[in-house]
């Protein structure tokens, strides 16, 4: 099934359930393309089951890579670790689901990481105050 205006074809359905908006064919494994774009004011992106979410990075179990081994990942890759490199973006695309999860954990690990440091700042106040005490007390 074809659409058009001006003898121009605009949109194509397919046998096998794919549209194509353009001129460019449907990639594989996939249902719909839009040449040029789609501007939208709301995409909602459904998951599958909750495992697809980063909310694992809140369990006791997980293990918070140490700062030191993501500066030294970064220096190696010029990228975060599990984030896909701007190379990788160009040849494969990226999905928006995956991404937002994956962007996601690294704010919830971010945000781990300075609870860490806010509790060892603590700390140290703690202890420069009884130092201090004990220095303004000689």
């Amino acid at each position: 099934l074809t659409l058009g205006t001006n003898n121009i074809v605009r949109m194509t359905l397919f046998n096998n359930g794919t549209i194509l908006m353009g001129n460019t064919a449907t990639p594989a494994g996939y249902r719909l393309y839009v040449e040029t774009g789609i501007l939208t004011e709301k995409i909602k992106v459904a998951l599958k089951s909750s495992a697809n979410w980063a909310d694992y990075v809140f369990a006791d179990d997980y293990q918070l890579q140490p700062l030191t081994e993501v500066e030294k990942y970064i220096r190696e890759h010029k990228h975060l670790p599990g984030v896909p490199s701007a190379d990788d973006v160009v040849k494969e695309g990226l999905d928006l689901a995956t991404m937002d999860a994956k962007l996601l954990e690294k704010i919830e690990e971010l945000t781990l990481h300075m609870i860490q440091l806010e509790k060892e700042v603590n700390n140290l106040k703690e202890k420069n105050e009884v130092l201090t005490e004990q220095l303004n007390s000689k």
